[in-house]
């Protein structure tokens, strides 16, 4: 690797943590292969995080690497921080017309510390809904600086959300808006939720590299509101956004969604399709070190290990819905855990998810239980390393999944929305490293599933009981250790698709190689 600083690069995310840190890893990866100057932008109070992630991302030997990478902090409402809308969106602008220019920069608008100008910008990294970011990068650089959509997600769910209808897309979704008639505001919101996010028509959709499946079988979950039309809007925009772009980042690999991304290709014709692999490798023995010294670090590597004692190897089930997602009928996960504990299946579980709720009387029996663990944080880099962990109970969510099968643990698949449902088919059906729960859907969700010959399923907490019993007696066999072997199998792939020569790498190369 050169010592030389060459280029600049600003990488862009959604100001979640589901987006956000997939990005900053990304960026870390590119920087071992060649220095560039590195920017991330994030919302003001998710620029501490960000920080400690990169901090995290490089090791010993590698202080001079952390020192490139500048973490700025721009104004975001609350209430809007998880999709970044209005207000977000003209702060990253303004931002970056200060990179364009060179000029000194605030760590954030309140900081008394000031990073130094560097040379303009080659490259964003964007959030693909960004559309109004984008135009606002145009005004200032026109086409001196390439644009490339960031997609953190499964290729195959946004390919079906924002691409073009002939592979199974809604298509130019911003023209349609345009032609709804409405007297309100409320009716006009309610007729671009039925194109932006529930087309519910009961219309067959046919996606590259997965059954043929009814539209509402993307919607497994009853949401818990519908949004507004700016954040419709927003979303509205994805198609346009990869129409113009200069290419697109994936965070997913050709080993996962081989038939979709080469929908992709197609579609984007001579612009680069850049499939970077999973993000979030395993962590390092230092890292594992480290986390476990933490005060739950410590509990949870008690807990697994005196699971492993008594309960043996791929015992336990890990279980968690992420930083976000929970279901919306709360008597659902009970009857899960209630499942579990019934059969004294050990389990670990997260209620990161702030719209995670389990009553005071669950708690008390999980604690009086010497088979569950449960904590508002859980150091999920460990637990998916720990010989003890045997299964991983999710929403599937993308990063979720990647990292499940870097670490060759199979997954059983409860999806809820955005891109779940289809990460959901890809393991358990497309892959089989996994199971799919059924009995957890609500709403749409419950209405014939065209895969299994249009069968459709209760819903209720004692339906979705018995099938966990069902599906628990499964994975605790040989099929069970056939998803397991599968699993394993992504891991070595995966590590070897990142090494040097790897699929993987060599696409990084080949983001480098346009700021050379």
């Amino acid at each position: 690797m050169t010592s030389e600083v060459q280029g600049h690069i600003v990488a862009v995310a959604q100001p979640t943590w589901s987006h956000t840190k997939p990005i900053c890893a990304l960026v870390a990866k590119l920087l071992r292969i060649r220095r560039f100057h590195a920017t991330i932008i994030t919302s003001v109070d998710l620029r501490p995080q960000v920080a400690v992630e990169v901090e995290r991302l490089f090791g010993p030997g590698e202080d001079s690497l952390k020192q490139i990478v500048r973490v700025f902090g721009v104004p975001c409402s609350p209430n809007l921080r998880q999709f970044g809308l209005i207000e977000y969106q003209e702060a990253v602008v303004e931002t970056y017309k200060n990179l364009a220019a060179g000029t000194p920069i605030k760590l954030t608008p309140d900081s008394d510390i000031v990073y130094s100008a560097v040379p303009a910008p080659n490259l964003i990294i964007l959030e693909y809904f960004y559309y109004k970011v984008m135009k606002g990068i145009r005004k200032v650089s026109g086409k001196n600086a390439l644009i490339y959509a960031w997609q953190a997600g499964s290729a195959t769910a946004i390919l079906r959300s924002f691409g073009p209808e002939k592979y199974g897309g809604t298509g130019d979704l911003v023209a349609k808006i345009e032609r709804i008639q409405a007297d309100t505001e409320e009716e006009r919101a309610e007729e671009m939720n039925k194109l932006v996010r529930e087309p519910t028509n009961g219309d067959l959709v046919q996606l590259p590299g997965v059954p043929e499946m009814f539209d509402y079988e993307f919607i497994p979950q009853q949401g818990r509101t519908s949004p507004g039309s700016e954040f419709l809007g927003l979303l509205a925009c994805g198609f346009r956004f990869f129409e113009e772009s200069d290419g697109v980042v994936m965070a997913t690999s050709s080993l996962y969604e081989d038939e979709c991304l080469d929908s992709w290709r197609e579609w984007f014709g001579s612009r680069p399709v850049f499939v970077v692999g999973a993000l979030n490798p395993p962590a390092s023995a230092e890292e594992i070190t480290k986390v476990k010294k933490t005060p739950v670090g410590a509990e949870v590597e008690k807990f697994l290990d005196d699971m492993l004692n008594h309960h043996g190897r791929h015992s336990v089930v890990y279980i968690s819905f992420g930083s976000i997602a929970w279901p919306t009928e709360h008597e659902q996960p009970l009857a899960v855990l209630a499942e579990l504990l019934d059969q004294g299946i050990p389990f670990i579980l997260s209620l990161a998810s702030r719209f995670a709720i389990v009553p005071e009387d669950m708690l008390k029996k999980m604690d009086a239980s010497e088979t569950a663990y449960y904590a508002k944080w859980i150091p999920q880099e460990v637990v998916l390393q720990h010989n003890a962990v045997g299964w991983y109970l999710t929403h599937c969510g993308h990063n979720s999944v990647m990292e499940a099968l870097s670490a060759g643990v199979p997954l059983i698949c409860w999806p809820l929305l955005a891109d779940q449902p289809i990460n959901a088919v890809l393991t358990a059906w497309i892959h089989g490293v996994g199971y799919e729960l059924f009995e957890g859907r609500s709403g749409h969700g419950l209405k014939p599933i065209r895969r299994l010959g249009g069968k459709k399923f209760e819903g209720t907490p004692d339906a979705l009981r018995e099938e966990i019993r069902v599906v628990m007696q499964s994975a605790r066999s040989q099929d069970g250790e056939a998803k397991r072997e599968k699993a394993q199998w992504f891991a070595k792939q995966f590590g070897a698709a990142s090494e040097q020569g790897g699929i993987h790498y060599e696409e990084l190369k080949k983001i480098l190689a346009v700021i050379s």
